[in-house]
């Protein structure tokens, strides 16, 4: 099941670093179900490229083990993402899945 289909208006927008010409989309699931999102440029992302580091803790309530890209941040905020996963691009889009109470850094690069 799709929860939400939104275009991205990427290149000129906030998200774009200017120097690169990556786009970078922080995503944000406050609740308590998993979230499907399906992401498509207003140029479509045809040849790029999309990872995307996540945001994850045991519990929705936990204040320990949560990691960002595998790793926790150090009290001195020290931290050196573990793992970044590739997401397929296909027919222009991205899809994004989202657990309960997580979030993620989506980075799209080649567009």
């Amino acid at each position: 099941m799709l929860d939400y289909l939104f275009t991205l208006a990427l290149n000129g927008s906030s998200g774009v670093d200017m120097e690169t010409g990556v786009n970078r989309l922080a995503l944000i699931n406050k609740g308590a179900r998993p979230l499907s999102l399906l992401a498509g440029a207003s140029d479509p992302i045809h040849g790029g490229r999309a990872s995307i580091v996540r945001l994850e803790g045991p519990a929705l309530d936990a204040k320990s083990g949560i990691t960002l890209g595998g790793a926790e941040v150090t009290p001195e905020g020290a931290w050196k993402p573990t793992k970044a996963e590739r997401i397929p691009v296909r027919n222009g889009r991205i899809k994004v899945e989202l657990g309960p109470a997580t979030a993620a850094i989506v980075q799209i690069e080649g567009i």
